[in-house]
Formats: C-alpha cells, sequence, structure tokens
C-alpha cells in the first residue's frame, strides 16, 4: 500500500483536466512522488511511489512508457530468462564512429520505464483488475 497523499499549494487557477506528473520529491532527494492536480482543483497533492529515480537517467522518453527495466530486449536490467540476443535497453554505445547501422540517438534514449509499477498500478486501477485476475473486465 503507497503513503497517502500531501496536499500543496498549486496555482490560483483551477485546471480543466486532471494533472499528473512523476518526479523527485526534493531537489536532494532521490525518491519519486506523484503530483497530481484534480480537475477543478488549485491545490496539488504529492503521493509517494515508493520507487528511487536512477541517479544515471536525467530525462524519460515516450518511448520507454511501455517497458519495465526487467524487460529481455529493451530493459535497462534485462531478465536473465529473456534473452533474445541484443538488449537494446542495457547496451553501452561504444566503438569506432560509423559502425553503427542505427542512429546514437537511438541507443542513446532510454527505452524503458523505472516507474513502469506505478504506470501499471493505475493502468489497472483504471480497467479494475485485481492481482491476478480481470474483474472489472466486459
Amino acid at each position: 500500500m503507497l503513503p497517502a497523499l500531501r496536499t500543496t499549494k498549486r496555482s490560483p487557477k483551477p485546471w480543466s483536466n486532471r494533472i499528473s506528473t512523476g518526479t523527485r520529491a526534493s531537489p536532494a532527494s532521490s525518491d519519486v512522488v506523484a503530483r497530481i492536480t484534480e480537475a477543478g482543483a488549485t491545490s496539488e497533492e504529492a503521493r509517494a511511489l515508493g520507487l528511487v529515480y536512477p541517479s544515471d537517467l536525467f530525462s524519460l522518453s515516450h518511448v520507454a512508457v511501455p517497458f519495465p527495466v526487467s524487460d529481455g530486449v529493451y530493459g535497462m536490467e534485462p531478465d536473465p530468462s529473456e534473452d533474445f540476443g541484443i538488449h537494446f535497453g542495457a547496451m553501452a554505445a561504444r566503438g569506432e564512429r560509423g559502425t553503427l547501422i542505427v542512429s546514437l540517438d537511438f541507443v542513446s534514449r532510454t527505452a524503458s520505464n523505472p516507474f513502469f509499477p506505478y504506470l501499471l498500478e493505475r493502468i489497472e486501477s483504471g480497467i479494475g483488475v485485481g492481482h491476478g485476475g480481470a474483474d472489472g473486465l466486459r
């Protein structure tokens, strides 16, 4: 179970949509929180996620969203039982210029999501899936 929400001042003007962003709890912390402003609200709630922001990551690509860090191909820490011969997420791009067939942009982007457990929790709660069952699907 995740800790309760903490409310802080956000903006004098209410948001028309629900806004949720994942970020560090503070500049000095690696703990990750979700900062949530509900539609129509003017205050922000910070929810501790029980996750740590990786020290070697400065931003997260939209490409990383659907893959956990343990993904056999795209994960930063691939599960050894899912070895498909290539590990894009754990690849270190070192070597001679011009020898890679893919661009350096491709190998420098984060391909997996260190916050995947939170993403999965949000998806499952939205479709009513509990641990091990599809009780809310129709």
